[in-house]
């Protein structure tokens, strides 16, 4: 082989090695821009429940004397979050209480929580689980398309890159829980 083919055999290599090396970075980059973006939302309704409870009152009974000083908190289905509301709550309290979140699958600690939110892998079980919200007055937010129409309390709903949510007031009015004006006046839908 001579030099200069040499020579052309190794240009053509730097340059599909330069090409490849640009769209891997590209494509990181895309990874890595979406990782952000859904840790972004998830962290942002992390922050929007704690606000959310700042515009709602629970009726007294609510909290007796077991759970006086936690407000618990239960991720009813498969967990988006996953460690986010953990970290966020162990150094904010929620009503003046200290607050506990649970994972779990099982509808029976509805009972002991003062908000649940509703994954949309328990579509199938919603309506049990808005028995279970009406009955011991609990708070109920999910990020589901339709959960609102069901009977949801509150449910994200994502806006032109901007998450908004709405407020299910029919709901509320049947329930022992008292939602704020305020709260109600920024809503995206109000059913």
């Amino acid at each position: 082989m001579s030099s200069k083919h040499v020579e052309r055999v190794n240009v053509r290599f730097y340059l599909r090695l330069r090409i490849l090396l640009f769209f891997i970075l590209i494509f990181t980059l895309l990874v890595l821009k979406q990782l952000y973006a859904q840790n972004y939302d998830v962290t942002l309704k992390a922050a929007y429940i704690e606000r959310f409870t700042r515009f709602i009152q629970w009726p007294v009974e609510n909290f007796n004397q077991e759970t006086d000083t936690v407000f618990t908190v239960l991720i009813l289905g498969k967990n988006p979050f996953g460690d986010v509301l953990e970290v966020l709550y162990s150094t904010i309290n929620i009503k003046e209480k200290k607050v506990r979140v649970i994972a779990s699958n099982n509808i029976e600690l509805i009972k002991d929580c003062q908000l649940v939110y509703v994954s949309s892998s328990l579509e199938k079980r919603l309506e049990e689980v808005l028995e279970q919200t009406r009955k011991y007055s609990v708070l109920s937010v999910s990020d589901t398309p339709g959960f609102c129409d069901k009977g949801v309390l509150i449910n994200f709903i994502p806006r032109e890159d901007v998450l908004r949510f709405e407020i299910n007031v029919k709901e509320f009015k049947k329930s022992k829980l008292k939602v704020s004006h305020l709260l109600l006046n920024i809503a995206e839908n109000r059913n």
